[in-house]
């Protein structure tokens, strides 16, 4: 994440053709769940897409607030004063948004004579959220504004609950599920602990069970497949059931994905696993028996039959029912299937959706 790409952002939307002028102040409110952020914008905005983006929000004046996310190496301090090197001579500011401690950054006036500032804040672990808002100065009340309504809700979950329903669902039929039997939606995850989007889409399935899996609307299968990286995924696949066997496999989950991020495919290894199941708490005896004897074979490839039968052909897949219905896709605005990892922003739409039907 460079400064100069948010500059270079900054220009090219200053080229977009004029939006139907306002016509009123009334505000809307935008939630984007990958950065634990929501906060208020006037309702006549347009939402357009800009490659680096997750989302650009741009008024007829060519007024603009854009979010980008990315994982860093350091600190977000020293991301901010690398950028404060480019600013000349503005400083960075701490400043506090309900939920987090963010920093902010003046940019300096552009060519059309708009003022910019970038705000940022630690979404986890190592990956940051930045805003940019860029405008003339008679707008910067309305970003003061938009700034003071920013909420930031971080990611907290029941570590031990999710490893209670891991072991309680393994034992009584062979499938890792989270939520109540009873949430009258049902969402299937297929994965591949070897496919770097399902490692990126991670977090975003946490968001999930903490907005629907929490509150009974939701319940999540996990069906994991090795498509991918077949020896090194069979490994950490069955590192996953041996470990929820013994009542810790949403621990294992998270930690074959920190795994990955912080050494990559490498870090997949029988030894490996070993390790991190002693690490956190395991009968390693019984575990290592169980990951070298692959007790869970079985279990594997009824994963991959299950997933050819939905039609899966790529991971991570996210397919949906209510009711005793197989699970599908969820289609998409151009009326296709909707494969992939579907961005929250949309995806809480589409499940608000099934549980208003």
């Amino acid at each position: 994440m460079k400064l100069y790409k948010l500059l270079l952002a900054a220009v090219l939307l200053a080229a977009l053709p004029l939006l139907a002028q306002a016509q009123s102040a009334e505000l809307t409110l935008m939630r984007w769940p990958e950065a634990n952020l929501e906060f208020e914008y006037p309702a006549e905005w347009s939402l357009i897409g800009e490659d680096g983006f997750e989302f650009i929000l741009v008024d007829a004046e060519g007024n603009f607030v854009g979010l980008q996310m990315g994982q860093i190496d350091g600190s977000l301090e020293a991301l901010f004063a690398g950028f404060a090197e480019n600013s000349t001579g503005n400083e960075v500011e701490e400043i506090e948004l309900e939920g987090s401690t963010a920093l902010t950054l003046k940019i300096p006036t552009d060519s059309n004579g708009r003022d910019g500032r970038l705000v940022g804040y630690t979404v986890e672990n190592n990956t940051v959220a930045l805003l940019i808002l860029v405008g003339k100065p008679e707008w910067q009340t309305l970003s003061d504004s938009l700034l003071s309504s920013i909420v930031i809700t971080p990611v907290e979950l029941d570590e031990a609950v999710l490893n209670e329903a891991f072991a309680t669902s393994l034992e009584a039929d062979q499938i890792l599920r989270v939520g109540s039997s009873d949430a009258p939606v049902k969402m299937v995850e297929v994965l591949d602990f070897s496919c770097p989007h399902c490692v990126d889409y991670a977090g975003n399935v946490k968001r999930i069970i903490q907005k629907y899996v929490n509150s009974g609307d939701v319940q999540i299968e996990f069906r994991i497949v090795t498509f991918i990286g077949q020896e090194r995924s069979e490994v950490v696949t069955h590192a996953q059931y041996c470990a929820a066997e013994q009542g810790l496999g949403w621990s294992m989950h998270e930690g074959i994905f920190a795994g990955y991020n912080s050494e990559g495919g490498a870090y997949y290894s029988e030894e490996n696993m070993i390790v991190l199941a002693e690490e956190l708490g395991a009968d390693t005896e019984r575990f290592t028996a169980c990951v070298q004897d692959k007790k869970y074979a079985d279990v594997i490839e009824q994963n991959a039959e299950v997933a050819e039968e939905l039609g899966v052909t790529s991971t991570p897949s996210l397919l949906f029912t209510t009711g005793e219905a197989t699970p599908q896709f969820l289609t998409s605005p151009n009326g296709e299937a909707w494969r992939g990892g579907i961005q929250l922003h949309f995806l809480y739409q589409e499940i608000d959706k099934l549980l208003e039907s």
